[in-house]
Parts: structure tokens; sequence; C-alpha cells
């Protein structure tokens, strides 16, 4: 079963924060720096790696993500989150 939005939302990793409407911060400590989310409008997904100088941006989140991480894939975690935040859009 994939986490929803108020499971991420809940206390302990992995912990999402509500920043303000459409910004989330998303935080795993067994994966690595927080990252920080945006969704700009309806098809426009602005992401990137609190603390570090990298981003990626997509029409969708997936393809947001998909560019920060380059060719590598998705970690576990953050599919998760694509599946929090798709189901609360």
């Amino acid at each position: 079963m994939r986490a929803t939005a108020t499971d991420l939302l809940s206390t302990g990793p992995p912990a999402l924060e509500l920043r303000g409407p459409g910004e989330w911060i998303f935080d795993d400590p067994s994966w690595g720096p927080a990252v920080h989310v945006y969704r700009l409008g309806g098809s426009d997904w602005l992401v990137s790696e609190v603390g570090r100088a990298s981003e990626g941006r997509g029409s969708t989140l997936v393809a947001a993500l998909g560019v920060l991480r380059g060719a590598q894939p998705l970690p576990a975690p953050w599919l998760d989150l694509v599946d929090a935040l798709e189901a609360s859009a």
C-alpha cells in the first residue's frame, strides 16, 4: 500500500511538511537531503534538494524529479511522495 499525503504529513520519517499553497518539504533521513517541492501551476512542478544547488522542473512531479535525479531511477520514498501529492491534487 502506497503512502497518502495524510500518512506523509504525520510524524516520523519520511515526513511531508506543508509550507504553503503548492509548497512542501519532503524529508526521508534514510535517503538523503530533503526535497523542496513546488506546484507552480496545474502541470508545472519545480523540485530542488534542500541545501544543494540542484533543481528539476517538469509538467508532472515524476518528470521534475527525473530531471533532478538525472539518469538514476527514483528512490522508493520519492515514488511514495508522487503518489501522495498526486492523490491530493
